[in-house]
């Protein structure tokens, strides 16, 4: 039997099946042949990798049909879109090969200079809003495989995963700003001092409110301004107690 080779960006291409169902397909290997052929490009195998491997294990006879693509990136959206065919995808696999094919377009528009939006694109081949893909592609970001192997498995929502992993990154910026911002300005000079006050109550009641004041807007600029600077909110919090300075 004719030799094929496993290319790793070509399989991971194609979304895994489960262990379920690939005891299934061996079964039905087993009982009735591997009935469908085993496509290739260059020796390549571009649709049948499961099949190739349970007839290399069991020593079973298969047939090959030669696909003539003229190049890797034709090879590989060809793949996509056999993929996106199948009825069965979860939104997040549809979307992961919908953004893999737009990469590719978007190569090739760049060699004829014409525009192209990816997130639209990829929002229409997966028929999914611009907004999921965008969440996806910052889930993608944050690196978690097994979240992403979840959501591949339909287990998860993209939505849930997505404002999981925000208000997570709220709460840790949210923290930064205030150990970057807050603290260091209640303690700097620019606090009212006690010993200036006429009682003592009174100046650590407003010292109080100072910092209560601090806290609202360090806690308002970490959740409308996401990804600021932290210069940016340490320069608009120092103009902010100079305004309080003058209240007090």
């Amino acid at each position: 039997m004719t030799q094929l080779t496993i290319k790793p960006y070509f399989k991971n291409l194609i979304p895994p099946l489960s262990p379920e169902e690939l005891g299934q397909l061996e079964e039905n290997i087993l009982e009735n042949g591997c009935r469908d052929t085993i496509k290739h490009w260059r020796g390549i195998i571009v649709d049948g990798h499961n099949r190739y491997a349970i007839c290399q294990k069991h020593n079973l006879p298969y047939r090959i049909e030669k696909l003539p693509f003229g190049s890797k990136i034709n090879a590989a959206i060809w793949i996509i879109e056999n993929q996106l065919g199948r009825r069965n995808l979860t939104k997040a696999t549809s979307i992961r090969l919908a953004l893999e094919k737009a990469t590719l377009e978007k190569e090739r528009a760049k060699k004829t200079g014409q525009p192209f939006h990816l997130r639209k694109y990829a929002s229409k081949l997966s028929g999914t809003s611009e907004r999921l893909v965008q969440q996806y592609i910052r889930i993608v970001q944050h690196g978690d495989h097994d979240l992403l192997s979840q959501l591949e498995r339909g287990e998860l929502k993209i939505g849930t995963v997505y404002n999981g992993l925000r208000g997570g990154k709220k709460r840790e910026y949210k923290a930064t700003v205030y150990t970057k911002t807050v603290e260091p300005l209640c303690n700097s000079s620019s606090t009212p001092d006690i010993s200036k006050s006429k009682n003592t109550a009174g100046a650590e009641y407003d010292i109080e409110v100072t910092g209560n004041m601090y806290r609202y807007i360090a806690e308002k600029s970490a959740l409308i301004n996401m990804g600021e600077d932290l210069d940016c909110i340490h320069g608009r919090l120092l103009a902010q107690l100079k305004f309080v300075e003058k209240m007090l």
